[in-house]
């Protein structure tokens, strides 16, 4: 049930002009400071660590609990995701990826430093 209300949060979200998701290079992420990087590039960076493998990336980006989550999805891995938006409320950005198989959703903390993935987990599988 919690799923459905997600999804219904990010397609409200989308109505009102929400913004498609930005792809952000982890490699631009690990370089530069948390300040300094918006939450929805952290959240780009960590879906493309989680695509490539990269396992430090993803705990440099994130959490443990989101961490375990995206090893947890790690069948998913090979769909053709595409960036769906990236809407921040209350503290946290939420950002989607939309693939045949499902809706992942990667939230991340922007009010308190560093901004890291605090959740990341298929909606609808």
């Amino acid at each position: 049930m919690r799923a459905v209300a997600w999804l219904a949060l990010f397609v409200a979200a989308a109505a009102c002009g929400g913004s498609a998701a930005t792809t952000t290079s982890a490699a631009t992420v690990a370089t530069t400071t948390s300040a300094a990087i918006p939450s929805e590039q952290v959240a780009a960076a960590f879906f493309e660590a989680w695509k490539t493998g990269d396992r430090e990336m993803m705990e440099r980006l994130s959490e443990p609990a989101a961490l375990a989550e995206a090893d947890g999805l790690r069948d998913f891995i090979p769909e053709p995701w595409e960036p769906e938006l990236c809407e921040g409320a209350a503290g946290t950005v939420h950002c989607i990826w939309i693939s045949d198989a499902g809706t992942l959703a990667i939230e991340v903390r922007n009010i308190e430093e560093p901004h890291l993935v605090t959740s990341f987990r298929m909606l609808n599988p």
